[in-house]
């Protein structure tokens, strides 16, 4: 257990040469990324520092979640920022039972099956399947991402025309919570380049490392305007859409005040879980796609939306997106913002 000492873990000054860590996450404690992370942290902080160079870790269990332990350490390894092997072992591969032994044959496997009784039990624990929380908006599954921007001005060759690739608009919605006291909730500003491909739909491409953090009045005003004019290449400053809270209609005129198109949205009568159900569906036709590194922490707010602890990225995801989709492409790029220099923000300094 990750709250009690580990038994036998050095004998005077010997440390151990093998370290079996036995199924030490549960349905609980990876509900939250608060606790997927703090068991991550154990493990690297505590218990591999425990063993010598030589040691040999191995790290046993089922696949729980998308961002549990054994998954995040897969991922490592196949990045190869750490040395390790990855082994699955689900009871029927190819169709057929791995452990003929103790299951010769399709009986064999039924029978089992009917001990269980939960298909979700079976699919989790014999055929290491991540499966989902009931009522689940959004899955990992349903997450696209993109390797780069498509650049605007680019001609796409298709069977029937040519079309631009254009830069249609590049926005931040931003979820306020001034304060930087250690419950308060967190200041997030998340950005996303639309883009249209000739008579297709919209797509919106979330921009990496959303700003999700305690900040002060004084620091928000200075990072939206940051942002602002980062994203317009120092030229232009871009759209800001801030959620309108009597309290805090003060932080948006500001932004006014220093030049920056900041609008206040209103969403009183719309809960969270109706925003997030309104713009699932250009998350799963793969329209809103998402950097493969740099937004972790709101991918897991969307996914673990009414489990997670904190959702200001996801406030701040369903602000902007509501604020941009279904509109129409507004004419030529270079009409509506100059100074990317045919670069797609991707490729810009932050």
């Amino acid at each position: 257990s990750t709250e009690q000492s580990v038994r036998g873990i050095r004998h005077a000054e010997v440390r151990p040469d093998l370290i079996i860590c036995d199924d030490i996450e549960d349905l609980g404690s990876v509900k939250t990324m608060d606790s997927r992370n703090k068991t991550f942290r154990w493990l690297m902080g505590e218990i591999i520092p425990a063993g010598d160079r030589d040691t040999q870790v191995v790290i046993l269990g089922n696949l729980l979640h998308e961002d549990s332990l054994l998954m995040r350490l897969e991922e490592l390894i196949a990045e190869k920022e750490i040395d390790g092997v990855v082994r699955r072992y689900p009871i029927i591969e190819n169709g057929v039972p791995i452990w003929p032994g103790k299951f010769p044959d399709d009986a064999a496997i039924t029978k089992e099956r009917r001990k269980i009784g939960n298909p979700i039990d079976w699919n989790r624990e014999y055929e290491l399947k991540i499966i989902p929380e009931e009522g689940q908006i959004i899955t990992y599954s349903d997450i696209h991402y993109y390797e780069e921007i498509p650049t605007p001005h680019e001609i796409l060759h298709d069977s029937e025309a040519d079309h631009e690739i254009r830069l249609e608009r590049l926005c931040t919605g931003i979820d306020l919570a001034i304060s930087q006291k250690e419950y308060a909730d967190y200041t997030a500003m998340v950005s996303v380049q639309i883009m249209s491909f000739g008579s297709s739909a919209l797509k919106y491409f979330i921009l990496p490392h959303p700003i999700n953090k305690r900040l002060d009045f004084a620091t928000t005003i200075q990072q939206a305007e940051e942002i602002s004019k980062r994203l317009g290449d120092g030229k232009h400053n871009t759209e800001l859409f801030v959620e309108k809270v009597a309290y805090q209609q003060s932080a948006i005129e500001q932004m006014q005040s220093k030049g920056l198109p900041a609008k206040g949205v209103t969403v009183n009568g719309s809960d969270k879980r109706a925003r997030l159900n309104i713009v699932a569906p250009l998350i799963k036709l793969g329209l809103i796609q998402f950097p493969k590194k740099g937004c972790e922490d709101l991918i897991a707010q969307i996914v673990g939306f009414g489990v997670e602890r904190h959702d200001d990225l996801l406030d701040a995801f369903t602000l902007v997106i509501m604020q941009v989709m279904n509109k129409k492409p507004r004419g030529r790029a270079s009409d509506i913002i100059v100074g990317t220099q045919g670069k797609s923000v991707w490729d810009m300094q932050f």
